[in-house]
């Protein structure tokens, strides 16, 4: 049976779960689940529940992530979410389940790794783990098996890695359980303090790829949008500039890089 099985790569995120098979990304969805609290089960995953995020009474339904930070926060709903996820990709005429290659955040407890292999071999007839930088490294053909060293920096929706690799290892490295999310809340506080307006986390995200910057650019864009005023509720329009997220993003992005310069010394 074995013989007829798939094999995964599983790049297991906070923000979103990519599944690469034959070098090719055959899944990318948002890593997210909606659960129905009365009976504490799983009602939508993925797009379906980033959907239903704002859109639901949350006394009704939860919408949230399995992971946080990188690493597995609810077990049950993560294994539920990879079982549905594999069963999309490897489609109705699977003979066996598939071998799997996880990642996760370098430097996490035995225990945060445990949760995630586990999770792995309940949908799986083997899984591996390798540690994110190096996967990374490996996807970008950085030359991981020479002496000399090799730096990379993954900035992930949960957290921050900086690590040097050399001879197929990770020399020196460290994770700071801070990313992209991190990123979102500032820009959500800087439009709060400025002009006290209230937007979602998904919106502020739209603003960090659509004009954001770690530092100040030539080119200044800018983005008309809406959000609801602190005093009354009402919506109200505003506009926000490349150099206003360059503002907001300066404490958490100094973090990132003090993080990999602490790897680099």
């Amino acid at each position: 049976m074995a013989l007829f099985s798939k094999e995964f790569g599983i790049d297991l995120g906070t923000m979103y779960t990519r599944i690469v098979e034959g070098g090719v990304v055959v899944l990318e969805e948002p890593t997210i689940v909606a659960i129905e609290i009365e009976k504490q089960k799983m009602v939508a995953i993925g797009e379906e529940a980033r959907g239903m995020f704002g859109r639901v009474s949350d006394e009704i339904i939860q919408v949230t992530r399995p992971l946080q930070n990188g690493v597995v926060a609810y077990y049950e709903y993560t294994q539920i979410m990879l079982g549905e996820q594999i069963k999309k990709v490897s489609g109705p005429l699977m003979i066996s389940k598939p071998r799997l290659m996880v990642t996760h955040p370098h430097g996490v407890t035995s225990v945060e790794r445990r949760a995630v292999h586990e999770a792995a071999l309940e949908v799986s007839r083997d899984a591996d783990l390798v540690p994110q930088p190096l996967a990374a490294a490996l996807g970008i053909d950085l030359p991981v098996g020479t002496p000399s060293g090799n730096m990379i920096v993954c900035l992930g929706g949960g957290c921050s890695q900086a690590a040097v690799i050399a001879m197929h290892d990770i020399v020196a490295g460290e994770t700071l359980r801070m990313g992209g999310m991190e990123l979102d809340e500032a820009i959500v506080s800087y439009v709060r303090k400025k002009y006290g307006l209230v937007i979602a986390q998904p919106t502020a995200e739209q603003i960090k790829i659509k004009i954001g910057a770690a530092i100040p650019q030539d080119e200044e864009l800018s983005m008309e949008l809406q959000g609801q005023d602190q005093v009354t509720g009402l919506p109200r329009p505003f506009t926000l500039t490349t150099g206003e997220v360059v503002e907001a993003l300066q404490t958490p992005l100094d973090a990132i890089f003090e993080n990999a310069r602490h790897v680099l010394e």
